[in-house]
């Protein structure tokens, strides 16, 4: 069921995201979503790359996967974890397994704002970027 998502209002590129995931289909998804909503995307493939793109673009969100090759989203998380000298964006993992993990890795995914399952609701998401970075997408709750 496709469910519509009218797009902020007033939020044309006030707001910097960076997607963390290995798979080009859901980049490029997530990427067309957002940029509808008028939200600047940066994207990487994998957490070395996304974490990089960190430092160089200081995003005001980022948005990860967890499994990926190189270094997974848990390693992303724990580089930002490791930056004392800038503010660390908030994160939204992505996931099509959150289940199972140990508890070095648990600890790390408690650090993400929010977790979501895999397919990744556009609604909801969106409601998640509203809540993790309010100040920067000025939108009523009732407009998601």
């Amino acid at each position: 069921m496709c469910v519509p998502v009218s797009p902020p209002t007033g939020a044309r590129h006030l707001l910097r995201v960076l997607i963390v995931d290995d798979s080009k289909y859901c980049r490029l998804t997530l990427h067309a979503m957002l940029e509808a909503w008028g939200i600047e995307c940066i994207t990487a493939s994998d957490g070395e790359e996304g974490f990089l793109k960190v430092l160089k673009h200081q995003p005001d969100l980022i948005i990860t996967d967890l499994q990926m090759p190189v270094c997974d989203g848990f390693g992303l998380i724990e580089k930002l974890t490791d930056i004392n000298d800038r503010r660390i964006p908030p994160v939204i993992v992505l996931s099509s397994n959150l289940s199972h993990f140990e508890a070095d890795k648990i600890e790390l995914l408690k650090r993400a704002r929010f977790s979501l399952l895999k397919p990744v609701n556009m609604a909801c998401l969106l409601g998640c970027i509203q809540q993790a970075v309010p100040e920067l997408l000025n939108v009523p709750r009732n407009q998601a």
